[in-house]
């Protein structure tokens, strides 16, 4: 989750924070402090997709069973549950962990953002509040997209596969869906591990052609193994093993935060 303001971003899973309005803003500031979490959203109750008890592939903590004839990427009641019970928690950025490799994104992966969609829009035409939209880009399947081998993010080619995935991303999320800071829509990146060599053109390109294509450039949250390079924040992957930490204004924190007196208290 995130915290924006002093500290800028806090991740956590799940998190407790200031009850939301019941309008999201249209974009924060980068003195805001707001909350963000992860949204796995590859399950697939009814045919057993990403459900059952296998660690890290599947569902280990499963819902109510009431819950199943629902649990689904596929079912627009799956999402505007679980944006409303982060709505409820004060989770302000709901971060859809996004494969863009094209076994992915033909199964679950943009056919689920599809329905997010619906979600939202169905939510606001009732006058619910939602949390807004960020990308989480899964690294992981960059290899998938480039023949099966760890892209070079330095070389033309590479960049252009690299920022198409993010382009596939938003362009199947309405803009006025986006979660954002000062007009610009979040992406935070998963390991640097996935793909062979990267530098500062690798994000020049990427706000380059952003730019061109949505008329904005996206703020930029890396995950420090990105070295060398600047983007506009930067995080720790592997809170849940490693205990919490914080790079510049982003929090991750290591358990379940809630505010006293305006700071963050682990419990």
């Amino acid at each position: 989750m995130a915290y924006v303001g002093r500290w800028r971003v806090s991740f956590l899973i799940p998190a407790l924070w200031s009850l939301a309005s019941a309008q999201q803003p249209s974009s924060w500031t980068s003195h805001d402090k707001i909350a963000l979490t992860h949204l796995f959203y590859w399950c697939d109750a009814p045919s057993g997709f990403h459900y059952g008890d296998a660690p890290l592939t599947q569902v280990t903590l499963h819902p109510p069973d009431s819950y199943l004839s629902t649990y689904s990427f596929k079912d627009v009641v799956f999402f505007q549950r679980e944006f409303s019970d982060m709505i409820a928690a004060g989770i302000d950025v709901a971060l859809p962990v996004f494969f863009g490799n094209p076994a992915n994104v033909s199964t679950w992966s943009v056919p689920g953002l599809q329905t997010m969609v619906q979600a939202e829009q169905a939510m606001a035409k009732a006058g619910q509040s939602a949390p807004k939209i960020g990308m989480f880009d899964d690294t992981s399947s960059l290899p998938a997209l480039n023949g099966g081998k760890k892209p070079d993010l330095t070389a033309a080619a590479a960049k252009s596969l690299f920022y198409d995935e993010i382009h596939r991303f938003f362009s199947n999320v309405p803009q006025q869906f986006w979660a954002m800071i000062d007009g610009r829509p979040i992406i935070v990146l998963y390991y640097s591990s996935y793909v062979s060599a990267w530098d500062q053109t690798t994000f020049d390109y990427l706000k380059q052609q952003f730019q061109q294509d949505f008329g904005t450039t996206p703020y930029i949250i890396r995950e420090h193994s990105w070295s060398g390079v600047t983007t506009d924040a930067a995080c720790g992957w592997g809170s849940s093993v490693y205990g919490s930490n914080t790079i510049g204004d982003v929090v991750r924190p290591e358990r379940r935060v809630v505010l006293a007196g305006g700071s963050p208290v682990r419990v």
